[in-house]
């Protein structure tokens, strides 16, 4: 089976799945735009509106005028990285850890394709697919915030999103192949429930990196989330696009590409070897 017919099957696949979660993307959508404007509904309360306003200015060394509004529409961008990253990363590491515990299933897919032709299909995927559909709330909750402005900026952080979800799955399938084939990992949940809250925590998501604690960045600095981080606060708060930040995007991007592609080719042989 050539990998376009194992792209094809990965896709069939995932939108057949998709049918079926539904309320689960719905629910992380809520959680996540909680959590977000919790934080600013905390921060309101404690420093009033114009202080609120002043503290984000300083915290995030803003000179030029920004608005509440604007504030808001931030949150509600960074918000889609919480959820980006939970359905990324927690999805792809569940899918593969399930996979390699039920023998039949690697059985189906040796006997048809090469493992890692199957591997790199679906991170490629379901990172496209969890850049849109996880992040689909954002459009919305921005068409309330900033009217139809915000279909416009949402047609700019769409291709941020996918592009970091391309990222995060092949980050994940780094992690994940190597914990599962080699430590003999069997319980789904424990990539996505340690490894999430560590990348969300030292990524700087609603505060600049610089200021979260170095023990907290060593872990999230191996993903892509600071450099997404730092490019959607250039375009929010900052009002200028940053080259060098897309660029450092683009590199990440390609490197978790190559090493993902070497791991999944030699887990196969360790695969392979077992069937």
């Amino acid at each position: 089976m050539s990998i376009v017919s194992v792209i094809r099957a990965v896709i069939y696949r995932e939108i057949r799945f998709l049918k079926n979660m539904i309320p689960e993307y719905i629910s992380l959508s809520f959680l996540s735009t909680f959590f977000a404007l919790s934080i600013i509904g905390i921060a309101l309360s404690v420093s009033g509106y114009n202080g609120l306003i002043s503290k984000f200015s300083q915290i995030f060394n803003i000179s030029g005028k920004i608005s509440f509004t604007d504030i808001i529409a931030a949150v509600i961008a960074f918000s889609g990285i919480l959820s980006l990253t939970t359905d990324c990363v927690g999805s792809v590491s569940q899918v593969i850890i399930y996979e390699a515990n039920v023998v039949d299933v690697l059985h189906i897919i040796a006997q048809s394709t090469y493992l890692y032709f199957y591997y790199m299909a679906f991170g490629l995927i379901y990172g496209i697919i969890s850049g849109i559909i996880s992040t689909l709330y954002v459009l919305i909750l921005l068409l309330m915030t900033l009217g139809v402005y915000g279909a416009y900026v949402y047609l700019i952080l769409i291709p941020i999103y996918v592009i970091t979800g391309i990222s995060l799955s092949y980050y994940t399938i780094v992690i994940t192949l190597p914990l599962t084939y080699i430590v003999k990992m069997r319980r789904y949940w424990t990539i996505s429930q340690v490894l999430v809250p560590i990348l969300i925590a030292g990524a700087g998501v609603f505060i600049p990196v610089n200021l979260v604690p170095l023990f907290m960045r060593v872990i999230s600095y191996t993903s892509p989330l600071p450099e997404v981080c730092m490019v959607l606060q250039d375009i929010f708060l900052k009002v200028s696009h940053s080259p060098i930040m897309f660029i450092m995007l683009m590199l990440i991007f390609m490197i978790y590409v190559g090493i993902s592609t070497y791991i999944s080719y030699k887990t196969e042989k360790i695969i392979r070897r077992g069937l």
